[in-house]
């Protein structure tokens, strides 16, 4: 019997596809090198993960120093002094510790003569407080730095007495007061058992101080 002529080209085909799966075959990765490849890639990938939390954290971390610094700002910040309390307790401890009178008169313009060394003129105040009151005399002081007159009264009972400070006003130095020339109130405090009255009047800071009752 006259053999095929393509029988030894069916041959040549199976044993081509044979070398070909077994190439394949070597080519693919064992189940270490599969494993090797996987630690190899995981922390990439977590890296990739985790970069949007880091961004949020840094995110938490600048909000919470922006607030911390503004707590800060406060804490720190210089506050505004109490213009009136100041005055009211220094006129409070001029008060309770008296010294002698340097001139003893009951008349203003004789005030006004001895007052030399101030930069405004001794002015009665057109408030009726010391009405029923009367005038023994007065000497220097100061209030807030400021040279300033104490003018001494006697209460209506020869017991008691009141005084009243004139200084020069200056907002800067004695805060805002108020101003009975507009029909503001005195400003009322009571200091270490002395009752205080603030206001400006005629340009001039004025505070009476006296035993409180």
């Amino acid at each position: 019997m006259k053999k095929s002529v393509f029988e030894p080209r069916q041959q040549n085909t199976v044993k081509l596809k044979d070398a070909a799966k077994a190439h394949f075959e070597q080519s693919q990765m064992d189940p270490q090198q599969l494993q090797r490849l996987s630690a190899y890639l995981k922390p990439e990938t977590q890296a990739t993960d985790q970069a949007p939390n880091w961004k949020s954290s840094l995110k938490w971390l600048g909000m919470l120093a922006s607030a911390l610094l503004l707590v800060m700002a406060w804490v720190f910040m210089p506050q505004s002094p109490n213009f009136s309390e100041m005055i009211a307790t220094e006129v409070a401890m001029n008060h309770l510790n008296m010294k002698p009178l340097e001139v003893k008169t009951n008349q203003v313009a004789s005030l006004r003569q001895y007052f030399t060394e101030l930069d405004f003129s001794i002015t009665k105040t057109s408030r009726k407080i010391f009405d029923d009151k009367t005038m023994l005399g007065g000497r220097y002081c100061s209030i807030q730095g400021v040279t300033a007159a104490q003018i001494r009264y006697e209460m209506a009972d020869s017991v008691q007495s009141a005084t009243l400070y004139e200084v020069g006003y200056n907002p800067d130095v004695h805060g805002e007061q108020p101003d009975i020339d507009v029909g503001e109130s005195p400003k009322r405090l009571t200091i270490n058992g002395v009752d205080v009255e603030i206001w400006v009047e005629k340009g001039l800071l004025m505070a009476q101080a006296k035993s409180a009752i």
